[in-house]
């Protein structure tokens, strides 16, 4: 809609400093963000959380594989606005236990 911030929605070039974030979680659906460069992401993330509806401890996110600490900010993580750069966030969710199970089976 004009006049809400939303025009340059496809364009990886903003003139405001905001990069183009999109975070995939494990069903495979991608929420896509624009965010300061130079932010911690922690806003992103608790963000994600929130209208995902997820307990933010329990979320781990990584870029390029890597996990991210809350503290980063995509200027640290290398994110970039080049053409046809995707920054692309995974996120996943920690689940506690199962080890054991899977250490006895290991041992048969």
């Amino acid at each position: 809609m004009p006049g809400d911030g939303s025009e340059d929605s496809h364009n990886n070039n903003n003139d405001d400093g905001r990069l183009p974030i999109s975070v995939k979680g494990q069903d495979d659906v991608v929420v896509d963000y624009f965010f300061p460069h130079d932010r911690p992401l922690f806003r992103l993330m608790d963000e994600y959380c929130k209208r995902k509806k997820l307990v933010a401890g329990s979320v781990r996110f990584l870029y390029n594989g890597k996990r991210i600490r809350r503290t980063q900010t995509p200027a640290e993580l290398g994110m970039g606005t080049e053409p046809g750069k995707h920054n692309m966030i995974d996120a996943f969710q920690f689940v506690h236990g199962g080890g054991f199970y899977c250490i006895k089976m290991l041992a048969k």
